[in-house]
């Protein structure tokens, strides 16, 4: 996953949180695991076009990606988030571009 493409969806999130945005954190997890975040995200930010950038295959990589830090991670220890699923999401896309960073060297 291209490194601009996490940032950019990264400051879409915070931008949907700043404006008051909120899901719970148990909606997000839940539709993570069972691999409709995307849809559920554009529909809850559909004004935001969250995924814009993202073609099929991208957006299929990661959700396959957030699915595996949902199966590994405590989010609650990790990344310090226990309400807020558009948090999670953030930290997420944190994640992702420490990875990419790391697998980079």
């Amino acid at each position: 996953m291209e490194t601009s493409k996490m940032v950019m969806l990264g400051y879409v999130l915070n931008g949907a949180i700043d404006s008051g945005k909120s899901i719970a954190l148990g909606t997000v997890e839940d539709a993570i695991s069972d691999g409709t975040i995307i849809d559920f995200i554009n529909s809850e930010l559909q004004e935001f076009h969250p995924f814009a950038d993202f073609d099929k295959k991208e957006q299929s990589s990661l959700v396959e990606s957030w699915q595996s830090l949902l199966n590994v991670a405590d989010s609650r220890r990790k990344f310090l988030v226990s309400n807020s699923g558009l948090c999670l999401l953030v930290a997420y896309c944190f994640q992702l571009i420490a990875d990419n960073e790391r697998d980079k060297k």
